[in-house]
């Protein structure tokens, strides 16, 4: 936000700022299939970090419901959450698109807002950085869908 950087891949709020580029990131609520932990009291939740887009929007909604919970697992690392859902510990909200098949998508739960990732670029124009953001743009274009 501060310029300083000449390219940023960010995930963000939809709509925050003005990308070179952003794609639609859904999140869904996952359970593990095998060890669910969706009907706990309280429900423990499998969290990235306080402050995170996903940990607060999962706690908001859950308050909005009067639903208890409590914090049973926090990761920085994607894969480590997958890991704790899939193996029980507790209930998330991570990307749709990465969720593995011994995972379950918990669709009655509440809506969230879905996210977006957004290529942002600073002041200072180069062919380089040109060549860089359009190859990026092209890689998320493939794995994300277009924007």
């Amino acid at each position: 936000e501060a310029g300083e950087l000449d390219l940023a891949l960010v995930k963000q709020t939809r709509g925050k700022g003005s990308p070179l580029a952003s794609w639609r990131e859904p999140l869904v609520w996952v359970d593990s299939r095998d060890w669910p932990a969706r009907e706990r009291d309280p429900l423990p939740l499998v969290a990235f970090p306080s402050e995170g887009l996903y940990r607060q929007q999962m706690t908001e909604a859950l308050d909005g419901l009067g639903r208890r919970w409590r914090i049973a697992y926090v990761s920085a690392s994607l894969a480590s959450l997958q890991g704790a859902v899939s193996a029980g510990i507790g209930v998330s909200l991570l990307p749709k698109r990465l969720m593995p098949a011994d995972q379950l998508a918990l669709t009655q739960w509440p809506k969230v807002a879905p996210v977006e990732l957004a290529l942002h670029a600073g002041v200072s124009v180069s062919e380089p950085l040109t060549r860089l953001s359009a190859a990026l743009i092209a890689l998320c274009d493939e794995v994300m869908g277009p924007q």
